[in-house]
């Protein structure tokens, strides 16, 4: 049962069986979301040029094509452009 049930919410059986069993032992109450394990989380503290280095690293690359179609270049696709254009 608690594997279809898993299945059909998109989550582990595991999970269906620790919420059934809250429910259970506390009714709704057991169902609020506990608090996270661990200790609050800690603020990031970067300096300038760090900061910067993380926006060049964040933007997204400008996508280049692989083949290049140069003068001399061999590949037949670009003869054909060549011959075209």
């Amino acid at each position: 049962m608690y594997a279809r049930l898993a299945e059909h919410l998109g989550v582990t059986s595991m999970t269906v069986s620790n919420v059934g069993r809250r429910f259970a032992a506390s009714r709704l109450d057991g169902l609020v979301d506990r608090p996270a394990m661990g200790g609050p989380k800690r603020d990031l503290v970067l300096a300038n040029d760090e900061y910067a280095q993380l926006e060049r690293w964040s933007r997204p690359r400008r996508a280049r094509s692989r083949w290049r179609c140069g003068r001399r270049s061999r590949w037949p696709a670009c003869r054909a452009i060549r011959m075209l254009g």
